[in-house]
């Protein structure tokens, strides 16, 4: 016995995926600074190598210091722009992509590799990369040969964006809540190619990665936000290693991180605060931090490079900024954690109806509406005010981990094999919908 599910009219998502957030701007204008954005980079490399110190004050004085701004305030953005995202989507956008899944196992440990990836960045600073432009010149463009190569080799975004960019974790930790979304450009449809995308819902990727019932996955996202303030104030707080020598500075840097990182296990086992608002708290104290220092420098970039006088308080200004925006996020981030829980509350006690066998043993039919999962062959009761996940998971049926991002309906083709009789006919249109319209239904009068 089969039913139909109608779906209600639901409340506006805090979890937009980005079936649901609304395109703003045509391609031609996105490809315009991509491609912009990737000469840029390539003549960033080539004033490198024929002015170095030119170069690597443009690197270092102003394009850093307004990267984690971006990330905060509009992250979107720059994953539409980012030269690596660009040749590592180059593959996908002509179909020479590679349609191998990346293997669980590097799924699981890529963040942490990601990760210290980019702490072992942070701290080759002082000793390599503020002072030697042909190291920083290496870094750049291995990054976008690695991503180029990602592309080719896996499918989706799991090749580098989504997994191993140094960049990743620091988008996530401070654009996990960002005042303003901007649509991913680059899947046309989810493929699945990675756990709990940043891409398909940037507000749910980080709730839903502290929530994960692995702990050994959640415990890196824990990590990285802990021992980020840290790193941060260890680094503009060391004795310069070209001066005072490399062992006073790492043991400079490994003193702040391991304190950032004993605070946060002090706080997480003590306080009775949830893990989110540890993870928040020490995200945004670690944006607040970089910019208490690199304002200045960030000030002095923009004077050098346009030519303009910048006035004294501009580093202020910045400092300013930064502070209204982690406000912001602090504010929208917690009102999403309520939300979250909510929408991911137990479920009810599993009750499971074995359908088949009923019918074998030639058992009267259940008075209740019953959903079929045509996958497993099992069965559960429908009841009304109740998600099909939540009936779902109630009845113990498997289910993609994408589905608590709002990842069903990704990809509507893959709704099509289903049978097309007239009441299915009629189901089809419905389930193409947006996530939050399929989830949510009343049961609807049983097939005859």
């Amino acid at each position: 016995m089969t039913i139909d599910a109608a779906p209600t009219k639901a409340a506006p998502s805090r979890f937009a995926s980005y079936l649901e957030i609304p395109t703003r701007l045509p391609q031609w204008f996105w490809w315009t600074l991509r491609i912009a954005t990737l000469l840029f980079t390539f003549g960033m490399v080539a004033l490198l190598a024929v002015d170095s110190k030119r170069g690597l004050d443009l690197f270092w004085k102003l394009v850093i210091p307004l990267l984690p701004l971006m990330f905060a305030f509009i992250p979107g953005f720059w994953r539409q722009v980012c030269p690596m995202a660009l040749l590592n989507q180059l593959p996908r956008t002509f179909g020479f992509a590679g349609k191998r899944t990346l293997p669980m196992r590097f799924k699981i440990a890529a963040y942490l590799i990601s990760a210290l990836l980019f702490f072992g960045a942070v701290l080759l600073r002082p000793l390599v990369f503020n002072l030697q432009a042909p190291a920083l010149m290496v870094l750049i463009l291995g990054s976008l040969g690695l991503a180029f190569l990602g592309g080719i080799a896996f499918k989706g975004r799991s090749g580098w964006c989504g997994t191993f960019c140094p960049l990743a974790p620091i988008q996530k930790a401070y654009g996990h809540s960002p005042p303003v979304l901007v649509k991913n450009g680059y899947c046309p449809t989810c493929v699945g190619c990675q756990k709990n995308c940043y891409d398909f819902n940037p507000r749910a990727a980080l709730h839903s990665d502290l929530a994960d019932a692995d702990t050994w996955y959640s415990g890196h996202r824990e990590f990285f936000v802990a021992a980020l303030p840290g790193l941060i104030l260890g680094f503009f707080t060391a004795p310069n290693p070209t001066l005072d020598g490399a062992l006073g500075y790492f043991e400079h840097m490994a003193l702040c991180i391991g304190l950032a990182m004993g605070l946060f296990m002090a706080i997480t086992r003590i306080l009775p605060i949830s893990r989110y608002k540890s993870a928040l708290a020490f995200s945004m104290a670690a944006l607040l931090l970089f910019y208490w220092f690199a304002s200045p420098t960030l000030a002095g970039g923009i004077a050098e490079f346009s030519g303009l006088p910048v006035p004294a308080f501009a580093g202020y200004a910045f400092l300013a900024l930064a502070g209204i925006v982690a406000a912001r996020i602090a504010y929208s981030g917690l009102a999403e954690e309520r939300a979250f829980a909510r929408l991911n509350a137990p479920a009810e006690p599993r009750v499971a109806v074995d359908l088949p066998a009923l019918r074998e043993a030639g058992a009267p039919q259940p008075a209740a509406d019953i959903v079929l999962d045509r996958g497993t062959g099992q069965a559960f009761a429908a009841q009304p005010n109740r998600s099909l996940l939540e009936g779902l998971e109630s009845a113990g049926i498997k289910i993609d981990y994408g589905c608590r991002m709002g990842m069903c309906g990704a990809d509507p083709e893959s709704l099509w094999p289903f049978p097309t009789g007239p009441r299915q006919k009629r189901l089809l249109p419905d389930l193409r919908r947006l996530p939050e319209e399929l989830l949510r239904f009343q049961p609807a009068r049983r097939a005859a």
